[in-house]
Order: C-alpha cells, then sequence, then structure tokens
C-alpha cells in the first residue's frame, strides 16, 4: 500500500519527479517519468529514431495486440458468465461482445450468397431445340440440339405474420430489391406473401407492387411449397421471416433457399441445416 512518507522523504531528497542510478522507483511513489517531465529516466525505454535499423524492443506487433485484447475480451464475458448479468459494466460487455463475435454487414453477405447461388444456376446448360445446333450443317439426317444457358429464377417468401413490423419488413424488401437488380433481375421475380398461409403469389418488377397481406400466425413451410408448385420452378428461394415457424423437414429439390432472418433477440430461432442463413439486424 502507497505510503505518505515514501513522497516525503522522495520530495526532501528533491527526486520528486526524477530519479538516480541508485534509487528504483515503485508505484505510487512519485516517480512520474518522462510523461511528466520530459526527460527519460534510467528504467524506461527511449523511443529510436528511424535509422533503417529494428530496435531491440520494438513493443507489442499489431498481431500480438490483436491476440491480447482477445484474451481480455474472453476474460470479461467469463467473468460474466460466472458472476451474472450486470457484473460487468455495459459498454465492457458490449466492447467484449463486438470483438468475440464481430458483426457482419448482412447486406453484403445476402448479396455474396444470392450471386454465388445465381452464378451456380446461371452456368447449368440444357438442351434445346428452338434453335439449330451450330454442327447441324453436318449431320442432315438427324436434327441436333443446341445448348442454352437459362436464366435463374427468383421467389420472394415474405413473412406476414403479426410478429413483424411493417417498417422491418420494408428495409428487408429494399435492400433485396437492391441486390437483385444489380444483378439484372427486373421481370423474373416471384413474390409470395405468407403468414400461416399464402396471401398473395405474382410476379413483380418493382416493390411498389408487393402489398403486405396476412397477420396471423407463421408458416413457411407452405410459401416454400407454393415456390416449388410454380412454373418453372424457381431456381432460388429468399425467405424473409423472424424465424419463429415451423420448417419442411427437407427442401424442394433442385431450388436453393436462403433464409433472411429478421430478428435482434439474443437468442435466435433455429433454421434447417439445408437453408443458407443470413442474419438481418434492424
Amino acid at each position: 500500500m502507497f505510503d505518505i512518507s515514501d513522497l516525503e522523504n522522495n520530495s526532501e531528497s528533491g527526486s520528486s519527479c526524477s530519479s538516480t542510478d541508485s534509487y528504483k522507483p515503485q508505484p505510487g511513489s512519485g516517480i512520474c517519468g518522462s510523461i511528466a517531465t520530459g526527460t527519460y529516466e534510467t528504467w524506461e525505454i527511449q523511443d529510436t529514431q528511424d535509422t533503417g535499423s529494428v530496435s531491440e524492443a520494438t513493443g507489442l506487433s499489431e498481431t500480438e495486440l490483436e491476440i491480447l485484447r482477445r484474451n481480455i475480451a474472453q476474460e470479461i464475458k467469463n467473468y460474466e458468465q460466472i458472476h451474472g448479468r450486470g457484473s460487468i459494466p455495459q459498454y465492457l460487455s458490449r466492447w467484449a461482445e463486438e470483438k468475440l463475435s464481430p458483426k457482419i454487414d448482412w447486406r453484403k453477405e445476402i448479396a455474396s450468397v444470392v450471386r454465388n447461388a445465381v452464378a451456380n444456376t446461371a452456368g447449368m446448360v440444357d438442351y434445346s431445340y428452338q434453335r439449330p445446333s451450330r454442327r447441324q450443317n453436318i449431320i442432315s439426317d438427324i436434327i441436333l440440339p443446341s445448348m442454352r444457358q437459362p436464366l435463374p429464377t427468383i421467389a420472394v417468401v415474405i413473412d406476414t405474420s403479426g410478429s413483424i413490423s411493417d417498417e422491418m419488413l420494408s428495409q428487408a424488401v429494399a435492400e433485396v430489391e437492391g441486390i437483385l437488380k444489380a444483378l439484372g433481375f427486373r421481370d423474373r421475380i416471384w413474390y409470395i406473401a405468407c403468414d400461416y398461409d399464402v396471401h398473395i403469389t405474382k410476379q413483380i418488377s418493382s416493390i411498389k407492387e408487393i402489398k403486405l397481406e396476412g397477420g396471423g400466425g407463421t408458416d413457411m413451410g407452405k410459401g416454400i411449397k407454393a415456390a416449388a408448385f410454380l412454373k418453372p420452378r424457381p431456381n432460388i428461394c429468399i425467405v424473409l421471416t423472424d424465424g419463429y415457424t415451423p420448417w419442411p423437414d427437407k427442401p424442394p429439390s433442385r431450388m436453393k433457399i436462403i433464409v433472411g432472418l429478421i430478428n435482434n433477440n439474443e437468442t435466435l430461432p433455429e433454421v434447417p441445416g439445408w437453408a443458407k442463413k443470413v442474419l438481418i439486424k434492424m
């Protein structure tokens, strides 16, 4: 413990903010160092000039600093887990949570997921007799089909149950529309409004055509099933929901499911492993 007599003794000897070679300062002794006096003491590591050489004591690297930060964050969360919520100041708890679970921009994530799904679907080829094959002039007795590259079809199933606010839906739908238009989808988007039942199924070219009918219970499985019955069947089905819904045991064949989970709660509902989940925080 700090003793005031130590400070008085140091003051009498004229060493309040300085030191001698024979004296090693202790915490609380009144020896301030260069941060107060501008003069380096014997125990301090002096700054090195930029001479092109590496100093023997350069401190922690950025990687080592990041490891140290993560270790501190983990200790904070461990302490909070043992002693309960409120045992750590809220700003420290938030800092530790962000350090251990960095937030990902859901717009970029869902754009990446949709882009990859579109690329994989558009890369598939099929045979068609609508156009003659370029090799038809080689064989005259047999009609050869040509190869075609189908344009992917996308369906957006929107949860219109009472647990989701219009504000949350409008923001999520606007972002999805921007993503799809950036990918070149304008007239090939199916819109399905679904709570416990399917209310609307139609093709749209703008979110201005969307009507959020519903407000009852929730069953997104029926919305996915409705998408699977469309002709032609969509290659990609994007489901925007808070996740409090039953799910089918297995997905429809030949249709990739992307779930945009609109949920700000700490405990999130389960999403089937066969669907790609993107957490959307408003």
